[in-house]
């Protein structure tokens, strides 16, 4: 499956299409690949070269950790 994304430069306007096809934001809970537990919250785009989300994980195995991951790592969007 091919993943967009589009990230521009300011922060609260960052968007990203992920695996299932939902768009995601700055802000939204999502589901993430790395592990069937693992949930986070997107807190800000990686400015320095890629423009992935950064995503700090609130459950599973790395809580408390801030990643930079793929779009295509975020399954869905978690409704909180």
């Amino acid at each position: 499956m091919i993943t967009w994304w589009v990230a521009v430069t300011s922060v609260s306007q960052a968007r990203w299409i992920i695996s299932s096809g939902e768009e995601v934001y700055v802000g939204d809970h999502v589901a993430l690949a790395q592990h069937p537990d693992a949930v986070g919250l997107i807190v800000g785009l990686d400015t320095g070269h890629t423009g992935w989300p950064e995503v700090r994980v609130t459950e599973g195995p790395k809580r408390g950790q801030v990643l930079n991951v793929l779009p295509s790592d975020i399954l869905v969007k978690v409704r909180r």
